[in-house]
């Protein structure tokens, strides 16, 4: 031992101490603002060495801390062959400054490449700040440039930008400033060498430098005074309330009031429950012509800063447009003269954007994002460069187009508001992703092929009917039918392509092919009408409807999708080229369009379909009907400048016709009214309609929105349908399905099941329900939940029918190694075609019981006339994880009836109940029931959502399904099962009709998530797509462990390819009453995301 030094382990420990606003470690690191300086060797290979309690052996009686000196005197250990003699003191005088001093010594000298104090400075904290150098700035802007990597040599003073205030570092400095992103390190790195330590043998080095802190300087403004609405907004398009208007759906309630640092700038919000219910500034746009356009904000007294930050955003952005002016007037800080008035542009899409899906900009950043019922929503930061004179008034004024939204306004000393380039992410196979081959084709046959699940032909049950809550078949009383399928678009190919199509359809399990947009196909360009049809094309789709009638498939379709009329064949509109929006509002508003209509789907459905022999209304293969696709009034009537303009005109008359005091709080309710009444004169004529051509089988119309009135509407219906989609890419130019996109790549468990559950609000009691349009939308990492989640959910919901959006005539066709990811591609990604047969299981095999119990929504009938809020509270979507719910319709003036085994009903209105049954409002049943919650199981314990954890479990006696999150672990009856590396979809399945516990054959499926080779996102979070790659398609690798609850000696395990081919056996242990295997998704060059488990023949 040394003389003078201790063991490591008797050596004294400082315990570090606090000088001046600095933080001192146990072995000298200095740390200020979240950055550490901390002493570096590096060897002759630039490897790192750093004194660490062990390595840096202290004296015994020359180290000491206090608030005023920390002293560290000893020997650090570079290796065990060499050290240096280690002198290191702090000092402070007690103000804002400290005095740093390092001394190193070795006789014999430490080879290296140097010593240096060194401070790492993360770019995603400090891109846009730049050190002053003796007053001149150097910094690393844009994207890492080879030749550009450092800055270094001699200085006398450094201030560097820290988070909250300037660190000021003199002395007598060799320093060096270096971009750490060209060794794939996302920091750059400040150096100050040690004089002497630059040579290739360091025998005594030193360095002495002062650093001194300066805070910045803030003065948040106050917008209290001329704030016009609140944040939160219970009614839409009243002028009142919060935000932009748009109602409870569509507000900016959660975000947070009081003081918080946004963007790294502290801003202090107004609450508006001590302001009269204002906190921010909305001004006029196109869409709200009623916000003001200009609000003044004076200034208690005049305040300097350099910069002034808006916290702000827009809606109904019109990109590259300005959407206002800022003015800032300044005035001497002595006697308030020499004004001097400042103007500065914001423009949408360069200095802020739309609060929905909020993205970069060039000049700003986004400081505060959360998520509203409809989107991910945001608040962006601008810096505006000031003359420095104090501030005394700052003017917003409107430019009239976008609407414009400020939440707060500071000025500040500090520089923020810029954020790091973009990280370009470009996927390839390698060690997170491998490629996927093989045919798209099932093998028949195969425990992949589901076909043995229908019941061929399909119509050989007579006609749907729908009974209750539930449709039948007309030969088959009293046995409820359900469907899962999807939506087949456009037209079919050849016969041979539909063939192949079809059996990949009933391979799925499919008994219900929904098709869309056919009719867009279908008019003969030969002639001027859109309703002579092309004999071609529509022999393609009557070989489709026979080849789904003999595998056991039925059909679904919409009478109107996107069939264009040709210019004057509409009466009245000879001079207009009518849009299918507009083509909806008008059939149900004009009676030539009315008349079209019904002579499009009279031919249509009048037409014999050869290979059947069958006219399409006398085929009950083709099960139920939907009339006009998303034709939802309310959604509609101002779809464009021309239908907005007609409605106007009709909505005149009728205010004049009933002689209405049309006033600004009471237009709104009268609007609802006139549109409710519009629609329900039309769909009666509509529903003649029907009649007249001789349509035996149910209908529903307005497949679209969530909001009451519509749900009202539905009652009429012979079934409710509705569609939903989970995390849809958002195009961020002209075109809202092109890139580049926004995407919000998230779980929907974390979300409570997000819109799935929200169906419930269009499910209307005493009706069947369908989703005829629904998806996990590509690319997000949690695709393949979908099926679970959306198959269970809707068994234990009793719903009738589920159609997976979409498919085109080149599905079936071709190998996996040509395929393609787009928004809606299910049919291209097979791990999602695997998962299909996780739904399929639950819900059409019926593996998940029903919920018994339920909580229905009481609706008054009179809605309309009493007014209120048209949406379902959002915590009731989560009643769906506790048993069955949706609306129930009731007359305000009877005592309402309640489905069986009602647990709990809420009100949406004035309503009478009976005794006994737990009721609740709008406002007390999310405590009364417990919704916060973060684990949910249903009645039947069938389904378990654990939201914190990220899992789910759908648990069965002849399956059992789970979603569980890397690291996580879920437990079944039969099986446990632990997801050892990505996100992972399982599903275990008895396939012999008996129950797992005694099967003796099972499919098990392994999922986790597909993308494209050479998809590329801008960002290394994944949320802005630009390019949606090409072949082959990449499965991220994963694996999981699994338990069995059975010794299942005797069985043969096999991996399947995609097709369903037996690859290899895999092994798999018994232990006692237990058999474990670890299914890994990747083995021997195949994707193996299934599994066949069978007992030994």
């Amino acid at each position: 031992m040394l003389l003078g030094i201790v063991n490591a382990d008797l050596q004294p420990r400082l315990a570090g101490a606090e000088m001046a606003g600095f933080q001192i470690s146990d072995v000298g690191r200095i740390e200020r603002d979240g950055v550490r300086f901390e002493v570096v060797y590096f060897n002759p290979k630039w490897n790192r060495s750093t004194p660490s309690f062990k390595t840096l052996r202290l004296s015994s009686d020359g180290s000491h801390q206090n608030s005023t000196e920390a002293v560290y005197d000893g020997t650090w250990m570079i290796r065990e062959d060499a050290s240096f003699a280690f002198v290191e003191r702090i000092r402070t005088d007690g103000q804002s400054a400290i005095d740093y001093s390092l001394n190193l010594a070795s006789g014999n000298g430490v080879a290296g490449a140097g010593v240096s104090l060194v401070a790492m400075l993360p770019i995603e904290r400090f891109y846009g700040r730049s050190l002053i150098v003796d007053g001149t700035p150097r910094s690393f802007y844009g994207k890492y440039n080879p030749d550009q990597k450092s800055w270094s040599g001699p200085a006398r003073k450094i201030i560097i930008p820290l988070d909250n205030g300037e660190l000021t570092v003199t002395g007598d400095i060799v320093y060096q400033f270096q971009d750490n992103r060209g060794y794939n390190r996302n920091n750059w790195e400040l150096r100050f060498w040690l004089k002497g330590s630059r040579s290739s043998v360091v025998r005594d080095a030193s360095l002495d430098l002062r650093f001194s802190y300066t805070a910045y300087r803030h003065h948040p403004v106050s917008i209290a005074q001329v704030a016009n609405m609140g944040f939160a907004d219970e009614k839409a398009d009243d002028g009142a309330g919060g935000w932009t208007d748009q109602g409870p759906d569509n507000d900016l309630r959660m975000f947070p009031a009081g003081r918080h640092v946004l963007g790294g700038i502290p801003f202090e919000i107004t609450n508006p429950d001590r302001n009269d219910g204002k906190a921010c500034v909305v001004l006029q746009g196109k869409s709200r012509s009623y916000f003001p356009k200009q609000k003044v904000i004076t200034l208690d007294r005049p305040v300097a800063g350099k910069y002034l930050y808006l916290l702000h955003a827009v809606a109904w952005e019109e990109v590259g447009k300005k959407a206002g002016t800022l003015s800032v007037q300044s005035a001497s800080e002595a006697d308030y003269v020499d004004k001097e008035i400042l103007s500065y542009d914001i423009v949408a899409g360069r200095d802020v954007a739309n609060f929905w899906n909020p993205r970069k900009i060039p000049h700003g950043v986004v400081a505060w994002t959360g998520r509203n019922p409809n989107a991910i929503v945001g608040i962006y930061l601008t810096r505006i460069e000031l003359s420095g004179k104090p501030v005394s008034e700052i003017t917003l004024e409107s430019a009239g187009g976008s609407v414009w939204m400020v939440a707060g306004l500071t000025l500040s000393d500090k520089l923020a508001g810029e954020a790091p380039p973009d990280e370009t992410i470009v996927l390839e196979a390698g060690e997170d992703y491998a490629p996927v081959s093989g045919p798209r084709q099932v093998k028949k046959g195969s425990i992949l092929d589901l076909s043995g699940l229908l019941d061929a032909p399909a119509g050989k049950h007579g006609f749907l009917r729908s009974v209750g809550e539930h449709f039948e078949f007309e030969k088959r009383p009293g046995l409820p039918v359900r469907f899962w399928g999807g939506n087949f678009v456009g037209l079919p190919g050849n016969h041979e392509t539909t063939d192949a199509n079809l059996d990949a359809f009933a391979a799925m399990g499919y008994n219900l092919i929904r098709l869309h947009h056919f009719d867009g196909y279908l008019a003969d360009a030969k002639t001027s009408s859109s309703l002579n049809f092309n004999a071609t094309n529509l022999d393609k789709l009557d070989y489709f409807i026979a080849g789904c009638k003999k595998r056991g498939i039925y059909i679904t379709l919409d009478l109107y999708t996107m069939r264009r009329p040709a210019r004057g064949e509409l009466p009245g509109y000879a001079d207009r080229d009518i849009n299918p929006g507009e083509y909806k509002m008008l059939t149900l508003m004009d009676d030539g369009v009315m008349a079209n209509f019904r002579e499009f789907s009279k031919r249509l459905l009048d037409h014999v379909n050869p290979y059947t022999g069958l006219a399409w209304k006398d085929d009950p293969a083709i099960s139920f009907v939907s009339l006009l696709n998303e034709n939802t009034i309310y959604a509609l009537y101002q779809c464009t400048p021309f239908i907005k303009g007609l409605f106007e005109k009709r909505f005149s008359d009728y205010v004049s016709r009933h002689d209405i005091l049309l006033t600004k709080e009471n237009r709104i309710s009268h609007e609802r009214r006139f549109l409710h009444d519009t629609y329900a004169s039309a769909f009666i004529r509509l529903r003649e309609m029907c009649k007249d051509i001789g349509i035996r089988v149910p209908i529903t119309d307005q497949n679209f929105w969530l909001n009451l009135a519509t749900t009202l509407q539905r009652e009429e219906y012979d079934y409710a349908d509705v569609h939903f989609y989970w995390k849809h890419p958002v195009g961020l130019g002209s075109n809202p399905y092109g890139l580049p996109a926004r995407i919000e790549s998230t779980s929907a468990i974390t979300e409570y099941g997000g819109t799935l559950l929200r169906c419930a609000s269009a499910r209307v009691y005493g009706r069947p329900f369908t989703v005829s349009e629904w998806d996990f939308v590509a690319p997000s990492s949690f695709n393949t939940e979908g099926s679970l989640l959306v198959g269970a959910f809707a068994a234990a919901q009793d719903w009738s029918g589920l159609m997976r959006f979409c498919y085109y005539k080149s599905y079936a066709i071709g190998d996996y190694e040509n395929s393609k990811l787009g928004s809606f591609s299910p049919g291209q990604d097979p791990q999602t075609g695997l998962s299909e047969r996780a739904g399929v299981l639950l819900f059409l095999r019926g593996d998940l019981g029903a919920s018994v119990v339920n909580y229905p929504l009481l609706l008054p009938r009179n809605h309309l006339d009493v007014g209120g809020q048209d949406e379902t509270p959002r915590l009731a979507d989560r009643l769906g994880l506790l048993g069955k719910t949706g609306v129930l319709i009731v007359d305000p003036d009877k005592t309402a009836i309640l489905p069986p085994a009602t647990k709990a009903a809420i009100t949406l209105g004035a309503v009478k109940t009976p005794q006994g049954v737990p009721v609740y409002a709008e406002q007390t049943f999310s405590g009364a029931l417990n919704l916060e919650r973060k684990v949910f199981s249903n009645d039947t314990g069938e389904i378990t959502m654990n939201v914190e954890k990220n899992t789910f479990a759908a648990v069965n006696p002849r399956s059992e399904g789970f979603v569980l999150a890397e690291g996580q672990q879920s437990e079944g009856s039969f099986v446990s099962v632990q997801s050892l590396r990505s996100f992972a979809t399982v599903f275990v399945a008895a396939m012999d009709g008996q129950p797992l516990a005694t099967s003796s054959r099972y499919l098990i499926l392994h999922l986790t998530d597909t993308k494209g080779t050479g998809m590329r996102f801008r960002d290394k979070e994944m949320t802005f797509i630009e390019d949606w790659g090409q072949s082959p398609l990449l499965v991220r690798r994963g694996q999981v462990k699994f338990r069995f609850n059975r010794n299942l000696e005797g069985f043969v395990l096999y991996a399947l390819d995609l097709a369903g081919e037996r690859l290899f056996p895999v092994e798999i242990k018994s232990q006692g009453s237990k058999s474990v295997f670890t299914a890994t998704n990747t083995a021997d060059g195949h994707i193996v995301a299934a599994y066949e488990l069978i007992y030994r023949d």
